[in-house]
């Protein structure tokens, strides 16, 4: 019996403290964003010991916020800030990588918003011009980039997957 009472007592006491702590909401999307929902989460593409990895966040103000890197047998080689705002009447893809364009945010317009990708350009920019997010089916991420070097067209095509939760043991 005092088995009992002392197993009645821990339950109150952990159903009270679960039911007592604040949930917090997500923040909700902006709705001239609401088409890139799916973004949402962290995308990876993982050979042997290298890992190309997108996340992508909504922040407090309702906006897409991300974070690209890349690493390298250990290493972080590359690692760049993302974020799709709201300018006015435009929506735009802002990049800023610490040492390029001196740390500087390279904006790119969107010009094309579907359920399942966007296209922004910058025509100004030296390399990527254009950038192509391509959503396949409901795990594939496809982002191309293309542009104009030295007067050569130039592209570059990035598959990552969707990353499964890693639950720790």
């Amino acid at each position: 019996r005092d088995l009992f009472s002392l197993f009645s007592v821990v339950l109150l006491i952990l159903m009270v403290g679960c039911n007592s702590s604040p949930t917090e909401k997500e923040p909700v999307l902006n709705s001239k964003l609401e088409k890139l929902t799916w973004l949402k989460g962290i995308w990876e593409n993982r050979v042997k010991t290298d890992v190309l990895q997108e996340t992508w966040t909504v922040g407090e103000d309702s906006l897409l916020y991300g974070e690209a890197y890349e690493i390298i047998k250990d290493d972080t080689v590359f690692r760049e800030k993302l974020a799709i705002l709201i300018d006015k009447d435009s929506v735009s893809y802002v990049a800023t990588v610490p040492n390029q364009n001196d740390g500087q945010p390279v904006w790119f317009r969107i010009i094309s918003m579907t359920d399942s990708g966007f296209v922004c350009q910058n025509t100004l920019h030296d390399f990527p011009q254009i950038i192509r997010y391509t959503l396949e089916g409901s795990a594939v991420l496809v982002v191309k980039l293309e542009g104009i070097v030295d007067s050569l067209p130039r592209s570059q095509e990035l598959i990552m997957r969707r990353a499964k939760v890693r639950l720790m043991p």
